[in-house]
């Protein structure tokens, strides 16, 4: 980052600070000053929000007031393309489309279309686009998945960008699924569509 300089400073306080508390400071003469990503690894960070402030200090050591610049990383978007790749005896199999500069995904398992991660199970963490998860036959046998891309930000779930929910029905009940509009068959007859 870089300022202005301000009349009558002989050098300038540089703070960089995480939810109020100071992680990292200095005191230069030049007016910019950059942390390397490198640097902020080896601070702890990166993270979602953090504010650097800078204040002009006099040759008798005033500190004058702080101009603050908050600093955000939003997180990743949704990976798209969710979809239920096929089902095993007793697991689906997810697959989603790769999201540049992703680290990792986190796949949600809930018992309604709109679960919110809160109401979530986390069932995968990983760095592959695709997780083999295990269903039990135990209702309800409807399910909902919903995928996040994570990257080197530490961020709690609700922070993170969650896909729209994609449905699996278990395959243990002796029901069939498709993928695409959801019909649900037992012995060729429609129980429901949705």
């Amino acid at each position: 980052m870089a300022w202005d300089a301000v009349t009558g400073a002989t050098a300038y306080q540089v703070g960089l600070y995480v939810d109020g508390v100071l992680v990292a400071g200095r005191m230069t003469s030049d007016l910019a000053h950059a942390v390397t990503a490198q640097e902020l690894v080896q601070l702890g960070g990166p993270w979602a929000a953090m504010d650097v402030k800078v204040s002009a200090v006099t040759a008798n050591y005033q500190v004058g007031a702080a101009a603050v610049l908050t600093v955000t990383t939003p997180p990743l978007p949704a990976p798209g393309g969710l979809v239920v790749a096929g089902m095993l005896t007793a697991a689906a199999v997810l697959t989603w489309q790769p999201v540049a500069g992703a680290t990792g995904y986190v796949l949600l398992l809930g018992d309604s279309e709109g679960f919110s991660p809160a109401d979530g199970i986390q069932v995968y963490s990983g760095t592959v686009a695709s997780a083999v998860v295990a269903m039990d036959a135990t209702p309800p046998y409807l399910r909902y998945f919903r995928v996040a891309a994570t990257d080197a930000v530490a961020r709690e779930l609700a922070d993170l960008t969650w896909s729209a929910a994609v449905a699996v029905v278990d395959a243990t009940n002796g029901l069939v699924t498709h993928t695409g509009a959801l019909i649900i068959t037992e012995a060729g007859s429609p129980l429901a569509i949705a």
